[in-house]
C-alpha cells in the first residue's frame, strides 16, 4: 500500500533530513539523520552532543526565557556564528570531547547547507541537493545486498523525487511567514496522512477478515500474487517500465524477459471483474546529474500482444491513451468468449447446422435467408470435386481444431495460464474435437476445443 512505500528504509533515510529542517525538536529524525550515512559518529558522540543541548536549556530556563533553540538551532551553531544563542549558554568543547566535536562539526556544515537552500530550492530541489551533498546513492548502494535490489531501491527514491515534485515554491518559509504553511510542512503532512491510513485500514477488519471500509491497494505485482481484486489497474505498461530496460536489454527468448511476460500475466489474472492497463507517451526522469527530463516512450510489447489478437496488426499512433479490458477470471473469460463468437456472427452471418454426413457445416448467408441443408449435395471429396459457385456455399466442412489452434500457436487457459498447442491424433467423445495443450508448468492436458476457459492468444 502507499503507507508501506514511506515505510522503506531508503524513504525514512531521504525524508528524516526534511523532517528535522522541518520541525528542529524532531529527535527521531535527528537520530537517523546521525547515522544517515555512516559517518563515524558513534552512540557517545550523539549522546555528548544531547548532554550539550540539555545543558543550553538550563540556562534558558534558570532566566526563564520561554523562546528556546532547538536541537537544530545547536547543532548548526557548531559551525554557525549567525545562529544566535545568549551569552551564558555554554561552550560546546565545555561538554562534547574534541574528536567527537570534529565529526559532529563536518556534519554540521553539511546541515547548515541544506537550511539554508531549503530557503531558495523548491522541494524536489531541495532533495536532489540533499541526495547529491550527503551521498545518499552511495549509502543506498551500501545497504543493498545485490545489484537488483539497489535498483529497486533507487528506484523508489526516484519515485519519492516524483511525488514531491508537486509542491511548489521555496521548500522552506522565513521565521517571519510561520503563520503560513510551506511546501514542505505540506509534503509532510501528506506523509503523515497517507501513512496513518493505511496503518488504520490495516487494524479495522471486522471477525472475518475483511475491511470494512473501500480502499485502493497500491503494491508491486510480486505482492499481489494470491490476492484478487474486482477492479485491477496495471499503470506503467511502457517500453523500459515493463518490461524493463535489463529485460529488454536481453532480448526476446532471455529468462528475464519471459520472466516479466509472466508477471505482466500474474498482474492481469488479480482481475475478477475489470482490468484496465494504462502507459505514458511522456515520462518525466531525473538524470544521474540530478535534472529532471521528459522522455518518450513506447508502448509495451506485453500491451501489443493483446490488443493485435482484438484489432489486427496495426500498432496505435503512438498518442497517450488507456487499454481497458475485462478481467481474466472465469465468469469474465466466457463472457468475452461469447462476445467473441456474437461478434463473428453479426460480421460473416454464418449458420451451424449439421450435414448428413454428420460433419459441422458452415452455411454463408444473408440475413434471415435459410439454405435448404436437406437435400444438399454431398460430393465424395469435397477438397477434390469440382462444384458450382452455388453449391460452395453449402459444402459440408469437417471442423478441424487446428482453424482455431494451430499446433505450436500460443493458448491461454484462465485457470493453467499459458500454453502452447502440441499435435493431437484423435477426436473425443461424439466427434468432439480436442486441443492438445502443454502448459508453462510442465502438465499436457487434451481439452475440449468448445471449452470456455481456453483462448488463443
Amino acid at each position: 500500500a502507499t503507507g508501506a512505500f514511506y515505510n522503506r528504509a531508503e524513504i525514512k533515510d531521504c525524508l528524516c533530513f526534511l523532517r528535522w529542517i522541518n520541525n528542529g525538536r524532531d529527535v527521531g529524525a535527528m537520530m537517523r539523520a546521525f547515522k544517515t550515512p555512516s559517518r563515524g559518529i558513534g552512540e557517545k558522540s550523539v549522546e555528548a552532543f544531547r548532554d550539550y543541548c540539555d545543558s543550553v536549556d538550563q540556562v534558558y530556563a534558570a532566566q526563564n526565557i520561554s523562546s528556546r533553540p532547538t536541537p537544530l538551532d545547536l547543532f548548526r551553531a557548531l559551525t554557525n556564528d549567525e545562529v544566535e544563542l545568549i551569552p551564558d549558554v555554554p561552550a560546546p568543547t565545555d561538554v562534547i570531547a574534541k574528536r567527537a566535536l570534529n565529526r559532529l562539526n563536518s556534519f554540521s556544515e553539511q546541515m547548515n547547507e541544506i537550511y539554508a537552500q531549503a530557503h531558495d530550492l523548491s522541494l524536489s530541489e531541495l532533495v536532489v541537493f540533499i541526495i547529491d551533498t550527503l551521498g545518499l546513492k552511495d549509502h543506498v548502494d551500501s545497504i543493498s545486498k545485490s545489484q537488483a535490489e539497489f535498483e529497486d531501491r533507487w528506484g523508489n527514491v526516484q519515485e519519492l523525487l516524483q511525488a514531491s515534485d508537486k509542491y511548489k515554491g521555496a521548500a522552506l518559509l522565513d521565521p517571519s511567514d510561520q503563520d503560513d504553511s510551506s511546501p514542505l510542512s505540506d509534503f509532510l503532512d501528506d506523509v503523515a496522512l497517507v501513512t496513518d491510513m493505511s496503518e488504520a485500514s490495516e487494524s479495522e477488519e471486522d471477525g472475518d477478515g475483511k475491511n470494512r471500509a473501500l480502499k485502493v491497494s497500491l503494491m508491486t505485482i510480486h505482492a499481489a500474487k494470491g490476492m484478487e481484486f474486482d477492479v485491477v489497474f496495471i499503470v506503467g505498461n511502457e517500453e523500459g517500465t515493463f518490461p524493463t530496460s535489463q529485460a529488454i536489454a536481453e532480448g526476446e527468448g532471455s529468462v528475464q524477459l519471459d520472466e516479466e511476460r509472466r508477471l505482466c500475466y500474474v498482474a492481469m489474472t488479480r482481475a475478477k471483474n475489470k482490468l484496465i492497463m494504462t502507459w505514458r507517451r511522456e515520462v518525466p526522469v531525473f538524470s544521474e546529474d540530478s535534472f529532471k527530463s521528459v522522455v518518450i516512450k513506447e508502448r509495451s510489447r506485453f500491451l501489443d500482444l493483446l490488443t493485435t489478437s482484438n484489432s489486427g496488426d496495426q500498432k496505435p499512433s503512438g498518442v497517450r491513451g488507456e487499454t481497458s479490458l475485462p478481467g481474466l477470471g472465469r465468469r469474465a473469460l466466457k463472457k468475452k468468449r461469447k462476445k467473441k463468437k456474437k461478434k463473428g456472427q453479426r460480421k460473416l452471418q454464418e449458420k451451424k447446422e449439421v450435414g448428413l454426413n454428420g460433419h459441422l457445416m458452415l452455411v454463408a448467408g444473408r440475413a434471415g435467408e435459410r439454405k435448404n441443408l436437406d437435400n444438399a449435395a454431398v460430393p465424395e471429396n469435397p477438397l477434390r470435386a469440382k462444384v458450382s459457385s452455388e453449391s460452395l456455399e453449402e459444402r459440408p466442412i469437417e471442423m478441424n481444431a487446428s482453424w482455431i489452434y494451430p499446433v505450436g500457436s500460443n493458448v491461454f487457459h484462465s485457470r493453467l495460464g499459458p500454453g502452447r498447442v502440441l499435435p493431437t491424433s484423435h477426436q473425443g467423445d461424439d466427434n468432439q474435437q480436442m486441443v492438445r495443450v502443454i502448459f508453462e508448468s510442465g502438465r499436457e492436458l487434451e481439452l475440449a476445443v468448445e471449452d470456455e476457459l481456453l483462448l488463443p492468444c
